[in-house]
């Protein structure tokens, strides 16, 4: 497993853009990896009870589609988290915004 300095060593912030949940135990970003389900998509680390994080993890087609996914926030308390979805890069349609809730990424097997 990574260290969270291990990780963050190979993140560019002004194309992932992460975002740290208010209780800092998530990390979410958006990349366009290879194997994800669309053009952007949603990647989630976690830190566990000692401190160490996991790998990075697409989020599945729990939130992941074949459009852009971008953009994630927390809610102030933490339990649901945003996110904007468009069809593709260049595009006149607007950004629609998403939200799930924060159970069922914590429920995800990481």
């Amino acid at each position: 497993v990574k260290t969270i300095t291990d990780w963050i060593q190979g993140i560019d912030f002004r194309k992932n853009r992460p975002v740290l949940s208010p209780d800092g135990a998530l990390i979410i970003i958006h990349s366009d990896q290879a194997g994800g389900h669309g053009q952007l998509d949603l990647y989630v680390c976690k830190r566990d009870e000692t401190g160490k994080w996991s790998e990075l993890k697409n989020l599945g087609k729990l939130v992941n589609t074949a459009s852009i996914e971008f953009n994630p926030r927390f809610s102030r308390d933490g339990q649901t988290i945003y996110f904007s979805r468009r069809a593709d890069k260049i595009t006149d349609q607007p950004s629609r915004i998403h939200s799930i809730s924060r159970r069922l990424v914590d429920n995800l097997n990481i």
